[in-house]
């Protein structure tokens, strides 16, 4: 959502490097969830702003690219969201880890 560019561009090379297939199977909709938020609030908003793309179908070991992970909401349901999808596991790759 905050850098698409970059996000695309580092999935595009890592995929090229590892020789697997870029698949863009989420969508993000609405504003970015509060910082000052509580956890479980946070999650409810990550919960409803994330969704598979129609169509969406994964085999085997799925990379998830982000920029940034400050709580691990948005890794946490990206990667449950994929299980759904059919990925045997989900292997989050974060840019940067946020205090």
């Amino acid at each position: 959502r905050t850098r698409p560019r970059l996000i695309g561009g580092l999935a595009r090379q890592l995929a090229a490097a590892g020789r697997l297939t870029v698949v863009e199977g989420l969508s993000l909709g609405g504003p970015p969830p509060s910082h000052d938020l509580a956890p479980s609030a946070r999650a409810r908003q990550v919960e409803a702003s994330l969704r598979l793309l129609p169509g969406s179908e994964l085999e085997g070991t799925v990379l998830l690219v982000d920029d940034y992970l400050r709580t691990g909401w948005t890794v946490t349901v990206a990667g449950a969201l994929l299980r759904e999808a059919g990925a045997d596991a989900v292997l989050p790759f974060v840019v940067h880890r946020r205090p």
